[in-house]
């Protein structure tokens, strides 16, 4: 693992690596990344050191992608600061959050977004608004893609501290508690879906693979045992968009991110 604490440590090293031609990896909490029992053959960054750190100010946040979620929370809710309840209990780093919202796979915080700054192979570091990005140049769940994200702006607004605690009890409540250990959400919501509804009225509830098992509380949840093996993982993720599938007409696409051994991304 290679652990890159600024900026410039990103630019040197993805610069070395595109110029022998070698693929890798970006790991911030590395909640959504699933690779092979047997291991990478690729280098993973993780992105550390000032890249983990966030500074509040009075109307928004600035943080690095490898800003652990749940402790940046922690910091805009005590600054007064509303508009990232939805992200308050959400495993996973700032970085997987951006991405995953360029994706279009979450839209909890799309309209927060205000600006990313990312390093790209043989150019200097550029700050951009979050549309100015294509899906298919973000990198930090896959290989090969022409951008890292490094930081990140979220427009905030102010609020009292009560209003705020209340959403946040509303939020915990929805998702079932943040106090019990569930992976991070699986399956992404298809538009105008509900995803744990499609998956209690298929069938699913409870359903297991090896030691990975679908939560019985968190429909949209795995839990998972010491020996759960990265088989199980996609062996329950393929059960489960089968019968959603049979039962609805309607294909699951998962938030995980699967990688085979050279750290190309594959379909479960």
């Amino acid at each position: 693992m290679i652990r890159c604490r600024n900026e410039d440590a990103v630019q040197n090293t993805v610069d070395l690596l595109a110029s022998h031609g070698i693929n890798w990896l970006i790991l911030g909490a590395g909640s959504r990344l699933v690779f092979p029992d047997a291991g990478l053959r690729v280098p993973v960054l993780n992105l550390t050191g000032d890249l983990a750190r966030w500074e509040v100010d009075l109307d928004g946040l600035i943080a690095g992608a490898g800003a652990k979620l749940t402790q940046v929370g922690g910091s805009v809710a005590r600054a007064g600061l509303s508009g990232m309840e939805r992200l308050f209990g959400a495993q996973g780093s700032v970085g997987g959050a951006v991405c995953s919202t360029l994706k279009g796979h979450r839209r909890d915080v799309t309209h927060l977004l205000e600006w990313i700054e990312v390093v790209e192979p043989g150019r200097s570091r550029a700050r951009v608004g979050h549309r100015g990005i294509g899906d298919s140049d973000i990198s930090t769940c896959e290989t090969g893609g022409r951008y890292v994200v490094v930081r990140a702006r979220f427009g905030l607004h102010g609020d009292q501290p009560a209003a705020i605690h209340a959403r946040i009890a509303a939020v915990e409540e929805d998702t079932g508690g943040w106090r019990t250990r569930f992976a991070a959400p699986v399956f992404a919501a298809p538009v105008g879906e509900n995803v744990e509804e499609l998956i209690l009225e298929s069938g699913c509830r409870g359903m297991q693979v090896g030691t990975v098992q679908l939560s019985t509380q968190l429909s949209n949840a795995f839990t998972t045992g010491r020996v759960a093996t990265a088989e199980d993982v996609i062996g329950l993720c393929r059960r489960v968009v089968s019968k959603v599938k049979d039962s609805s007409g309607i294909t699951l696409t998962p938030r995980l991110c699967f990688v085979d051994e050279h750290g190309r991304r594959i379909d479960p």
